[in-house]
């Protein structure tokens, strides 16, 4: 996403600390761990066989859909060998660039970076002063804060009776909980990208991209215990035992970590709230997999993400009694964002055993302990930080004596590498070449085995040294068939496969078919209609693909996807071709609404067609439809 001139693999190993430690209140806070495990993802191939018409003269769909990869392109692909310039080893390119990854950061520079939403807070702080509260030294305030010696307090102004105390403890309770329903309607006006600068606040995310990103781990340590409330909360999973049908396994497990090993200790069945509650009170951690499909916060959180990220986000919910360990250390094949709601939780972070473990395409083996040396990071999370690291980071994490810890692990990146893009090009190239160029279809040489193979390898002889010059020979050949669009859009069709449904604002439910237009009482009543003087526009972005297919264009869309991970397949709509220039009208708009009047065509069937996307919940009105 960001190009550095510093390697990914000069991120892990080092003998150091690892930076981007950053505390609003000091740069250095002694405190201590990391993230666990999102094992229950699993990728999966759309295997559609996606084809284009080359003789089809499609004269619309921009580049975007339309334009084959030229013959040219080979020109920036190269199989050359590069100048025999000597190179630094891995090991030395870790240890050149470690403290150039030490983040450098001051409180001064934090606070310009702020976003307005990380105010919030102040504007409570703010509310609270009115009715007679005041802090002492905070730069924001701590409503869950018990009064002690040790602790940042809030003190009452002016505490003449007993019954001036209630009302004012009334008044500000009112405006901590107006605060808390508000705090997550007020971010679902955010975008994918604004929402996760709110997650990564107060870093920007170019400054996460350019320093961070799949390099090094990123502690944020806010000092603010409300800025991450509302996602989830530990009475919010007691609600989902007590209200929902949560299977172990499936939506729950239960894990513990003792004497060097993990345990899971999962029934069949419905996981009923007494026995979770009893198995929480013998030390166990509790896991809930995927709570968006509960959540409808953590839903939205997750869905516009991954509008930003264009692949799937995960998430997992961990709560752990104190003094306790559920997970073993290990390593995960996802980028993990580790965000505190509740308590505190003791992270240690380790590098990578070996290059081939940095960005790790799959998760790993339980660990031990004694086996992995010291700690890169070695923190304690508390309420409202947050905890960055890439795939491949190994990690453990503990709770403190005298606190349960409650976080959410957001998980994104599987199977999201150029190498996975790569399995999806390197295939088409060759079919294609197959297909067009004789000189891979000719015979192998005459009794080749007895030249090839790993029991030839050392093997001197002239039909040896053809064989490796022809192979040399077909794979520099193999660069003009490269189809990179095509692979894309393999690979694209892939994640929409795993893509949760879209989060939908009030405003989308109210102005797509989503809404509660439509219904019978004797007769069908409120029944929405399209005119030609409608504002449309895609209800969110990313839901949908469009594949040129040799007869017809394939409109693939996620707003049907399950909440549940790949529960329902990915769903499609098929068009001629000749409605090119009206799909390209109507779905490339975003975030602009554009009338039906302007797109081209006919009258009547650009109506047909604006009122399909619509009815299938792909495009939404710019205001409430006329209802007949």
């Amino acid at each position: 996403m960001n190009n550095n001139k510093v390697s990914a693999f000069s991120v892990f190993k080092a003998k150091e600390k690892i930076g981007f430690d950053i505390g609003l209140d000091s740069p250095s806070s002694k405190s201590l761990n990391t993230p666990s495990k999102n094992g229950d993802m699993k990728s999966s191939n759309v295997k559609k066989k996606l084809k284009r018409n080359k003789n089809e003269p499609l004269n619309s769909l921009r580049n975007s859909i339309r334009k084959k990869v030229k013959k040219d392109a080979h020109h920036e692909i190269s199989l050359k060998p590069a100048e025999n310039k000597r190179k630094p080893s891995v090991l030395q390119v870790f240890e050149r660039n470690w403290a150039e990854n030490i983040a450098d950061l001051n409180s001064s520079s934090l606070e310009r970076e702020f976003l307005p939403q990380v105010l919030e807070q102040k504007k409570v702080q703010n509310d609270l002063h009115k009715i007679g509260y005041q802090e002492k030294s905070n730069s924001v305030v701590d409503l869950t804060a018990k009064k002690s010696e040790k602790k940042k307090s809030i003190r009452l102004k002016n505490q003449s009776s007993t019954a001036s105390s209630a009302a004012i403890n009334q008044e500000k309770n009112d405006i901590t909980n107006e605060h808390s329903k508000n705090k997550i309607k007020n971010l679902s006006s955010l975008s994918g990208k604004e929402l996760f600068n709110w997650v990564l606040a107060p870093i920007s995310s170019e400054r996460f991209f350019s320093e961070a990103w799949q390099k090094k781990p990123l502690f944020i340590k806010r000092r603010q215990p409300l800025y991450n409330t509302n996602w989830f909360s530990t009475k919010k999973l007691d609600k989902i035992l007590r209200e929902k049908n949560v299977q172990y396994t499936k939506n729950l497990d239960i894990a513990v970590y003792r004497n060097g090993q993990r345990e899971t200790l999962n029934h069949e069945g419905r996981a009923f709230p007494s026995v979770v509650w009893k198995f929480y009170e013998d030390g166990c951690s509790i896991r809930l997999l995927n709570p968006q499909i509960f959540a409808k916060s953590v839903h939205q959180l997750t869905s516009r993400l991954q509008e930003y990220f264009g692949c799937l986000v995960g998430s997992n919910v961990y709560l752990t009694p104190p003094g306790s360990q559920g997970f073993a250390p290990h390593y995960d094949d996802i980028e993990a964002f580790v965000i505190q709601l509740e308590g505190k939780k003791h992270w240690k972070l380790y590098p990578p055993r070996n290059t081939n473990e940095v960005l790790a395409r799959y998760s790993s083996e339980n660990m031990q302990e004694e086996n992995l040396g010291e700690p890169i990071l070695n923190k304690v999370l508390e309420a409202g930080d947050t905890l960055y690291f890439p795939r491949g980071v190994i990690h453990q994490a503990s709770t403190l004596e005298d606190s349960h810890s409650l976080h959410i692990t957001i998980s994104l990146y599987q199977k999201s590498s150029w190498g996975d893009y790569l399995e999806k090009l390197i295939p088409l190239a060759l079919q294609k070449a197959i297909s067009e160029n004789v000189m891979f279809r000719e015979g192998l040489p005459i009794d080749f085995s007895s030249f090839v193979g790993v029991s030839n390898s050392e093997k001197k002889c002239p039909e040896r040294d053809t064989f490796v010059k022809t192979v040399k020979k077909l794979m520099e050949k193999l660069i003009d068939y490269v189809e990179i669009d095509e692979a894309g859009d393999e690979l694209v069709l892939d994640h929409m496969e795993e893509f949760q449904p879209p989060y939908y604002s009030s405003d989308d439910v109210e102005c797509s078919v989503f809404s509660k237009d439509g219904f019978w009482d004797g007769e069908v009543r409120r029944h929405h209609k399209i005119e030609l003087s409608t504002e449309l526009r895609l209800v969110r972005p990313g839901i949908v693909r469009v594949i040129p297919a040799d007869t017809e264009l394939q409109v693939y869309y996620s707003v049907e996807n399950s909440r549940q991970y790949k529960e329902v397949p990915l769903r499609v709509l098929r068009f001629s071709l000749e409605d090119a220039d009206l799909l390209e009208y109507f779905l490339f708009s975003y975030p602009a609404y554009v009338v039906v009047e302007n797109a081209p065509g006919d009258d009547i069937h650009k109506v047909d067609v604006a009122n399909r996307l619509y009815n299938f919940g792909i495009l939404r009105s710019k205001v409430p439809l006329v209802h007949t």
